[in-house]
């Protein structure tokens, strides 16, 4: 049986001509041959298949700003988002690679800060995760709304 997948019909033992069907587990690609036969000199037709995760492939950092791809870009690793002094992020912070090989949700921009914004900061809520020695910190004020985002190496 390949690894991240299986075969159907499971058999302690096989007649000749008999076929099995193999698949992967999602977020994987099949690489070899779907069905296999149990041939006259009682082998299989096929060497059993390779199940190869998908990768989104890496991101680019956005125009004044940096991306991080912490444990890599295979499916189930998270790119995380940051923007340089004077710009905030527009978007989520973080994208996931999916069981299809995409990377969820939109790329996120940095958008300049203007000097003469003024935010008075009232009620808000810091929430932390820590990944892989990136810590990254979300700041939401007021009614639930984003303020920034902030990535660092611990």
């Amino acid at each position: 049986m390949p690894d991240n997948g299986s075969y159907v019909p499971v058999h302690t033992t096989y007649n000749i001509t008999e076929t099995v069907q193999f698949s992967c587990l999602p977020g994987f690609d099949r690489m070899g041959a779907e069905l296999a036969y149990c041939n006259s000199a009682g082998e299989w037709s096929d060497i059993s298949p390779v199940c190869q995760i998908k990768d989104c492939g890496r991101r680019t950092d956005p125009v004044n700003g940096k991306v991080w791809h912490a444990d890599g870009t295979t499916f189930g690793e998270t790119a995380y988002y940051n923007c340089s002094e004077g710009f905030i992020l527009n978007g989520t912070e973080f994208r996931t690679c999916n069981a299809s090989g995409n990377w969820t949700f939109e790329s996120p921009t940095c958008d300049v800060i203007h000097k003469f914004d003024f935010v008075y900061i009232y009620r808000c809520n810091i929430y932390e995760k820590l990944r892989n020695n990136l810590r990254v910190s979300v700041v939401y004020c007021g009614n639930n709304q984003r303020l920034g985002v902030l990535m660092r190496r611990s």
